[in-house]
């Protein structure tokens, strides 16, 4: 390893996770970073974990009593980064698995200017058929708006100094309001577009209906809420355009309805959010 490498460790945030999972996701990323840092938000069969991460050398596993959700859980990696020295931290949901070389392809693009550096993501549930054709000569820079934190190059400091991830949000939506929070403080999202990382957005689906192609999520009700709840609740925060917000929490209220079972559930979930949401706005 590098010395360049070692300014890079690797953050894991765990709730009641698939352990066969969990070990691909360890094993696919602690021989790229100098130490691996777990918090597991309470999980029930948290013995199972630590016995899973005293097989190896260079993971801190730190246990939540309680699920205190993915923002207090990131902002508990972040802190511990910044106490080891590690000035980027690549962040990864539980049952994500990153490809080989990712920490050396990022090293190439980090820059003190970038909040979070991203690459291109595969979902397991519809495109892993071409999961493996990577072309790296066709590595191009791009600023975006926002990004998720699972496979993310994050800048310690950067999210320091924006405030941290809000706890208010628990979970979901948790990475957006970071974007904005990273760019409002002048930090750049970078899509370094490699693919890097395998990932899982729910039970998604690909759909094809007329020549548009998209993807069914298929969340719980329960995320249906608290998704449409933190949208809500991020319109008035960061300024952002509320009519397209509005129209995307009406193309979920369809999706549920038409390609989701629990219908009737999900979009009372969804309906429920929305009005928390401008509960929570009233804080701001």
């Amino acid at each position: 390893m590098g010395k360049e490498q070692t300014n890079i460790c690797a953050g894991i945030v765990t709730y009641k996770p698939d352990l066969s999972r969990l070990k691909e996701n360890i094993d696919a990323i602690i021989g790229q970073v100098p130490a691996l840092f777990i918090v597991d938000n309470g999980s029930e069969h948290s013995k199972k974990i630590e016995d899973l991460v005293s097989r190896y050398n260079k993971v801190t596993l730190i246990k939540n009593p309680h699920n205190r959700g993915i923002a207090k859980a990131l902002n508990q990696l972040i802190s511990v980064a910044k106490e080891h020295h590690y000035p980027w931290m690549i962040t990864l949901d539980q049952d994500s698995v990153c490809y080989e070389g990712l920490v050396n392809q990022y090293l190439e693009y980090v820059d003190d200017s970038i909040g979070m550096l991203i690459c291109d993501i595969i979902d397991r549930n519809y495109t892993l058929k071409s999961a493996m054709s990577r072309d790296l000569s066709k590595v191009v820079l791009e600023d975006v708006e926002k990004c998720i934190t699972s496979g993310c190059c994050t800048n310690v400091d950067a999210v320091t100094r924006s405030g941290g991830f809000d706890e208010k949000l628990f979970i979901d939506m948790v990475d957006y309001d970071m974007c904005y929070s990273l760019r409002e403080h002048g930090y750049r999202i970078v899509n370094a577009h490699f693919t890097g990382l395998l990932h899982e957005v729910g039970k998604s689906k690909k759909y094809h209906i007329l020549g548009f192609e998209f993807a069914v999520n298929n969340h719980s009700a329960e995320r249906k809420y608290t998704i449409s709840r933190n949208s809500v609740y991020l319109v008035k925060k960061h300024r952002l355009n509320p009519i397209s917000e509005y129209a995307l929490i009406f193309r979920r209220i369809l999706t549920a309805f038409f390609f989701e079972e629990n219908k009737l559930a999900k979009i009372k979930a969804i309906l429920k959010g929305v009005s928390d949401g401008w509960k929570m706005q009233k804080d701001l």
